[in-house]
């Protein structure tokens, strides 16, 4: 009975190590549920947002739940066709066709950024996007800026700037020659809300890594293209809002598509589609399982003097 006692206590303990984290989220635009040409401020589409999704209460891009009303000046709308990741990044995601297949686009040559809250995610943060800039325009996301306005320094930008890619916020952060005009790359980002356990954030940006080799070679082994510290002021304790930022100087800023964001104890599957081999998991289980053993056999040994 002891044993078997022991044996369900450690099941119980990897159980819980497997559940997840309180109040995590994965919330998901492929904007494939969207019709062509539309303004992503009239529609309420996307998975895993706040409270409200599918209902007539539901928060839209630009729109600011505190007093229920419409805003922001962007246009970014919906354009046909799915971006496509390169196949050597090992991006496993597949964006299921609801209307029909959709990216988006921006129509404005000033900056504009559309932005939606996102319930308010804290902890260790990954996203990922498909981005095919253009050669002149500005594409990208905003993160924390007002969910109705697009001015302010709140707010931090990571964007495409023709061939750089720049993270504007803590100052100014460019890296060149990243892009090629009208080709899909992945971006990974990894965001650390309070990292160890201070009052600044983390935020860690990767284009085209091999995200099929894991989520541990991609953070041991794979060189990120920003890894910057945010001062707390600016970012806060928890990312509430995520927006597009899309703007060219003439013609046609890019396309932006499948953007992901988790914070749940599997964020790094949610965003990439690659998951721990079978093999592995079983064996940290098994490992679990042991342990917990050994442990409760010490206990009762010293319990029974």
């Amino acid at each position: 009975m002891v044993l078997k006692s022991q044996l369900l206590k450690a099941v119980a303990l990897v159980s819980l190590i497997g559940a997840g984290t309180a109040n995590a989220a994965t919330i998901v635009s492929n904007f494939n549920d969207y019709p062509t040409d539309e303004r992503l401020l009239n529609t309420n589409y996307g998975s895993g947002w706040p409270a409200g999704f599918d209902t007539v209460t539901q928060v839209k891009w630009g729109e600011d739940s505190a007093d229920g009303t419409t805003g922001g000046t962007s246009v970014v709308v919906t354009r046909p066709g799915d971006l496509v990741a390169p196949p050597a990044t090992g991006y496993s995601l597949t964006q299921p066709v609801i209307t029909a297949a959709r990216s988006v686009t921006g129509t404005q040559g000033t900056a504009r950024r559309q932005n939606r809250e996102t319930g308010g995610l804290t902890g260790d943060i990954w996203m990922s996007w498909l981005m095919a800039p253009s050669a002149d325009g500005r594409l990208g996301l905003n993160l924390n800026g007002s969910v109705k306005g697009f001015n302010g320094a709140d707010n931090v930008r990571v964007i495409a700037l023709g061939s750089s890619f720049n993270v504007y916020g803590p100052g100014t952060n460019s890296a060149t020659g990243i892009f090629t005009a009208d080709e899909t790359a992945l971006i990974l980002g990894l965001l650390q809300m309070d990292t160890g356990g201070g009052n600044d954030d983390r935020l860690r940006l990767w284009v085209n890594p091999n995200v099929g080799l894991g989520e541990a070679d991609v953070l041991a082994n794979q060189a990120t293209v920003h890894d910057l510290i945010l001062d707390n002021a600016i970012m806060g304790s928890s990312l509430d809002t995520v927006g597009i930022v899309a703007y060219a100087a003439s013609g046609d800023p890019g396309r932006l598509d499948s953007l992901r964001i988790s914070n749940d104890s599997g964020g790094f599957g949610a965003v990439t589609g690659v998951v721990p081999e079978p093999g592995s998991v079983a064996l940290f289980g098994a490992s679990g399982l042991f342990a917990a053993f050994v442990f409760g056999r010490r206990r009762n040994r010293r319990q029974g003097g």
